[in-house]
């Protein structure tokens, strides 16, 4: 927990919005899937006492029990997976914030062309979920399926949080070879075929169509097989400036922008599956030096170490936000 909040706070847009009270004004009480605004607010207070650097450490004792009264396994003192607590975090903000009152059914987008499928799925995505934790975090897949008997193609485009990278089976791979990995077509038996009207066996193909302003990046490091689950210790490279995410843009307009991404924020685990530790490295807008959270320890660091084989969660920030059409 304590190294996603600490990542976080360092996600300049996220924490002014909360620091010049702008928050209020979206605060959705009454949302069934939200937390009556009481996380929003556990957050914003959490975020201002913070702010105003006169703590050696804080320990956030009242966000943590607000959080635990909507989500019992955050009660105690195990540790939990720091993308899951991310998830769930992000995710009931957004629901204490959501600035839409009234949702809308789902729409259609059988036969129609990449351009306008996204952008109707988006806009409609955005009629029933529509906060400041979608306008910073949130981007889009296109999943496509095409029938290896006619051919047919469907498309599908759907909303994500985290850019859920796949780790490849070699001792050190960089960040793009993530990418390819993710993007490399998946082979799916018994699809049924809308055209073939049957059981057919299908290529997926998941690719980016948008990409938000502040990306998530979730390094794929435990796996499941059956009963038994691992932690892959793989060295992922990956630059603290100057991010291209190039490699499965579908998006056109997006391959032309040729957005840059920097580096704010990197969640570590240390340990195994079975027992562990989180660390947070931080990079402090003002004074552009990195920093090491380790639980109420604080202490800089040299930029040379930020990249380990105990990465797990990275936190980009876009270069530029003046094209991206939204004030912050």
């Amino acid at each position: 927990m304590n190294s996603v909040l600490q990542c976080l706070l360092y996600a300049r847009p996220l924490t002014m919005y909360f620091t010049q009270g702008r928050y209020r004004k979206d605060l959705n009480r009454t949302n069934p899937m939200g937390c009556k605004g009481e996380l929003a607010e556990e957050y914003s207070a959490l975020v201002v006492e913070l702010n105003k650097r006169c703590y050696r450490y804080l320990a956030p004792k009242f966000f943590k029990a607000t959080l635990a009264s909507f989500a019992p396994q955050f009660e105690g003192t195990q540790q939990q997976d720091a993308q899951e607590f991310a998830s769930f975090f992000l995710d009931g903000l957004h629901e204490d914030l959501n600035r839409v009152r009234k949702k809308v059914c789902d729409c259609n987008l059988d036969g129609m062309p990449d351009h306008l499928a996204a952008d109707k799925a988006w806009n409609e995505y955005l009629t029933r979920h529509n906060s400041i934790i979608v306008d910073l975090f949130q981007g889009q897949y296109r999943s496509a399926m095409r029938c290896l008997t006619c051919g047919h193609e469907s498309l599908n485009f759907s909303p994500f949080m985290f850019l859920t990278l796949p780790i490849p089976a070699n001792p050190s791979v960089d960040i793009r070879a993530c990418l390819q990995e993710f993007v490399r077509a998946e082979r799916v038996n018994g699809w049924r075929c809308p055209k073939c009207k049957c059981a057919r066996d299908a290529s997926k193909t998941l690719s980016i169509w948008r990409l938000p302003p502040l990306l998530m990046i979730h390094l794929k490091r435990f796996t499941f097989s059956g009963p038994f689950r691992d932690k892959l210790s793989t060295r992922v490279d990956f630059p603290l400036t100057n991010l291209k995410i190039q490699d499965g843009v579908a998006n056109p307009k997006l391959q032309e922008q040729k957005r840059d991404y920097k580096l704010f924020g990197v969640s570590n685990h240390y340990g195994n599956m079975s027992g562990g530790h989180y660390i947070a490295f931080c990079r402090d807008f003002q004074s552009r030096r990195w920093y090491k959270f380790d639980d109420s320890a604080v202490s800089p660091m040299p930029e040379s170490q930020v990249c380990s084989n105990a990465a797990y969660l990275l936190f980009y920030s876009c270069l530029d936000f003046d094209h991206l059409g939204n004030s912050f």
